[in-house]
């Protein structure tokens, strides 16, 4: 299959558990697709949905099999300054949202799971400082953000999903918690990295990922619906 036939299927609940129809994200990364290895450290992490291949710049994470639900993860280690980056060929834009399954072994300060490549203005998913909180923010060095203080403890499943917005509805939600809301700069910058903080070189994360999803249209409240509930049966979060 060429990468410009690659699909996503959305999950759709049905009586006895799910269809699947089609719904082109921007980005899907699970880990039990599209990733190579040299023993367990990843060498590359393909795109299912257009083919983008993400790759270490230095450090790699491992790949962990029966990490989440019997499921595998990506797992990063910050003492090890280990991200994957894509270089270009996909932007975070306003509108985006995006939606990342994990287990933490630690929250480092800053801890980041998705950042844009810019080290100015970029369009941030990060642990806020040392405590368990998330944030989504734009603007380094005097960023706005919207924070959530639901927190999930080292080695427990959880997902994450925020928007990015043109106007005042920005949001993060800690699985499928009421989204906190708030408005930031909008996202600029080029390219993606997983497990670090931008152009900054900072802010590793100590955490494994099992799936990541942008998509700009949002979900609408239905397939949102239905996507949260594949997320809780599939990986087992509750």
């Amino acid at each position: 299959m060429g990468a410009s036939e690659r699909r996503f299927m959305m999950p759709r609940r049905v009586a006895g558990g799910f269809s699947f129809r089609d719904v082109a994200p921007d980005i899907f990364l699970r880990a039990d697709m599209g990733v190579a290895v040299t023993g367990a450290a990843v060498d590359s992490w393909t795109d299912q949905a257009h083919g983008h291949i993400f790759v270490p710049d230095g450090a790699s994470p491992d790949l962990t099999a029966n990490y989440i639900n019997g499921k595998p993860g990506i797992v990063f280690v910050a003492a090890s300054s280990e991200f994957l980056e894509l270089v270009s060929g996909y932007n975070i834009t306003a509108e985006t949202e995006i939606w990342v399954v994990f287990k933490k072994t630690s929250t480092p300060s800053g801890a980041t799971f998705i950042d844009t490549q810019s080290a100015n203005i970029g369009a941030m998913i990060n642990c806020f400082s040392t405590t368990d909180d998330y944030s989504i923010f734009t603007g380094e060095g005097t960023p706005t953000s919207v924070r959530s203080t639901v927190g999930v403890a080292d080695g427990v499943a959880a997902f994450l999903s925020s928007h990015f917005s043109t106007s005042s509805d920005d949001s993060i939600t800690i699985n499928n918690s009421a989204p906190v809301t708030g408005t930031i700069v909008a996202p600029a910058g080029t390219g993606i990295r997983v497990g670090r903080r931008g152009g900054a070189g900072t802010s590793y994360l100590d955490a494994g990922i099992a799936e990541i999803l942008m998509r700009n249209p949002l979900l609408n409240a239905v397939e949102r619906a239905d996507y949260v509930a594949y997320l809780a049966s599939w990986y087992g979060i509750s």
